[in-house]
């Protein structure tokens, strides 16, 4: 463009790497989006000043009867488009604790599935590369034995074919003992009963989660 005088939203050099978004220019700030938002050439990791898969993520519960080594999934979100960017498989130890490492930078929002339990949504969770941040689960929402983050009819029939068996004996379903007791009996009943036609915060979202 030849002007006199420089007209507004322009710029007096060809740096800009993108014209068609104003928050990529040669004074933004590298962030972990996929993009070279400061126009050097580099994306994300690439550049020396930007590490993305160095923050860390703490996630406890609390831990009730004899259920220890507990597995479940965790799920990072886009917070905008509620599309599961990342998965990742995690297991606790005796104190209802793991961290898990190596996550990317960024704001997310975690979704946390526990074996046999719904799911359980931490929006905007921002995970840094300085510290690690934490998410706790405050009440297991027990009940979800096939895994698709509902609590039904499904649910109650797997537990009823097991009532009352114990760890050896036929048609015994580690699933259904809820509480770990080795048995499976009314205290195991009364937990799904509690969450009995209750949807996991994954499947409030669209998500489709089968564990």
């Amino acid at each position: 463009i030849l002007a006199c005088n420089q007209p507004p939203n322009t710029s007096d050099n060809n740096l800009d790497c993108d014209d068609n978004n104003m928050d990529i220019n040669p004074n933004a700030q590298e962030v972990c989006d996929g993009e070279d938002n400061d126009c050097d050439g580099l994306v994300d990791d690439d550049d020396a000043n930007l590490s993305c898969n160095d923050s860390s993520l703490k996630v406890s519960y609390p831990i009730s009867g004899n259920c220890i080594d507990v597995g479940g999934v965790l799920f990072l979100v886009d917070p905008q488009t509620n599309e599961p960017l990342y998965t990742f498989d995690i297991i606790f130890n005796e104190f209802g604790e793991t961290t898990v490492t190596n996550l990317p930078v960024g704001v997310f929002d975690v979704i946390v599935k526990l074996d046999n339990s719904l799911s359980e949504l931490f929006a905007d969770t921002e995970l840094s590369d300085d510290g690690v941040a934490e998410v706790i689960i405050l009440q297991l929402r027990l009940g979800d034995l096939n895994g698709d983050d509902i609590v039904n009819g499904v649910d109650f029939t797997i537990l009823s074919n097991a009532f009352f068996t114990a760890t050896g004996e036929t048609n015994f379903n580690q699933n259904a003992d809820l509480d770990c007791s080795g048995i499976v009996n009314g205290v195991d009943f009364t937990l799904l009963s509690n969450n009995f036609f209750a949807e996991g915060d994954a499947l409030l979202l669209g998500l489709i989660i089968n564990q």
